[in-house]
């Protein structure tokens, strides 16, 4: 069949997630609730915790306070719709809403009788649709070039694998370029994943919660990596930042307490308030001489932290920004800094020399 361009929309993806058999239907994971303030919460004294945030990527109501992040895909339109949805061949039980499996659609049986897989693709649709269940039976998974005739998907979408608690391992083909919102979002079990040169930008969030992911090489081509993008990547050891990101979003890897080594690299022009807050295996980290300013929280709770290199091109130390790393024992401030904001190096106990 002629290779055709498919670009993956919320509905495909959001079906891929059923047909891996990963709860997609009845909520999963523990994806950020979404707020009205999008501020920073606060001490009982009202004084500003450092390193602790609300989350804001996720502007839709689909991440509620029960992640029934399907029911928008019901038809529903307000949070209070919600219940205790479930899909069974193609219908949900509590809305009654109809989903058809996509023609041309091939569904094979499990040797042992217990599942189906997909195993081919043949029709046109560029929307496609996999229900949980098959003749009664669950569709676990989709088997491999099920959809190799359309070659080429390009993009990931918002929330594409959201709270798939089960997913262990993904490769990414050479065609996709983005990695959109939240896209792999509390993924728990997910320990690896091989993104391609190809990618050029990974969404707020997309990464957020996978606490057993361990590794992840950012290609070249990235640009920037947006705000909460690795949050509470709690098992994550190492990251090397390419000299193509020009920016790192606010609260990017805030909370990953298993990191000991960042590399920044030399096209970073910014680092997010709150970037590392949290890192507490974190024990030193060079700054390159293209940044030029350390915003708010951004090293605050890094109480592993003992040294730190900030460079000529540093104009400003925001807030909070090296609050309460107690490890901290000497730091020179450059020249070129103007401007220390408050409480910027509060908490740090062992601080016995500044210049």
């Amino acid at each position: 069949m002629k290779r055709k361009i498919l670009t993956i929309l919320l509905a495909l993806v959001a079906a891929l997630c059923l047909a891996f058999g990963l709860a997609a239907c009845v909520g999963g994971g523990n994806a950020p609730t979404p707020d009205d303030g999008g501020t920073s919460q606060t001490d009982p004294d009202d004084e500003q915790k450092p390193g602790e945030h609300t989350h804001t990527f996720a502007d839709t109501w689909s991440f509620d306070e029960q992640n029934h992040w399907h029911a928008a895909t019901c038809g529903h339109d307000e949070k209070s719709d919600l219940g205790a949805h479930n899909i069974e061949d193609g219908t949900c039980t509590v809305c009654g809403a109809v989903f058809e499996s996509t023609e041309g659609l091939e569904f094979t049986l499990s040797d042992d009788g217990t599942y189906y897989s997909v195993t081919d693709y043949t029709g046109t649709a560029t929307e496609v649709y996999i229900p949980s269940t098959h003749n009664g039976l669950p569709v676990t998974s989709i088997g491999g070039r099920a959809f190799w005739s359309y070659g080429g998907v390009i993009i990931i979408g918002d929330e594409a694998f959201a709270g798939c608690d089960s997913l262990e391992s993904i490769t990414i083909p050479d065609s996709v370029t983005s990695i959109g919102g939240g896209a792999f979002a509390s993924c728990d079990s997910l320990e690896s994943i091989s993104i391609p040169d190809s990618v050029t930008s990974i969404g707020g969030g997309a990464f957020y919660g996978c606490v057993s992911l361990e590794s992840i090489i950012i290609p070249d081509g990235v640009t920037s990596i947006d705000d909460y993008a690795f949050d509470g990547c709690s098992s994550l050891t190492s990251i090397t930042i390419p000299d193509g990101v020009t920016s790192i979003g606010d609260n990017a890897f805030t909370g990953c307490s298993g990191l000991t080594s960042v590399t920044i690299g030399n096209g970073v022009t910014s680092i997010g308030s709150s970037a590392f807050s949290g890192c507490s295996s974190l024990t030193s980290i060079a700054i390159p001489d293209s940044v030029t300013s350390i915003d708010d929280y951004a090293f605050s709770n890094c109480d592993s932290l003992t040294s730190i290199t900030i460079p000529d091109s540093v104009t400003s130390i925001d807030d909070y920004a090296f609050a309460r790393c107690s490890s901290l024992t000497s730091i020179i401030i450059p020249d070129s800094v103007t401007s220390i904001g408050s409480a910027a190096f509060r908490g740090c106990s062992s601080l016995t020399s500044i210049t």
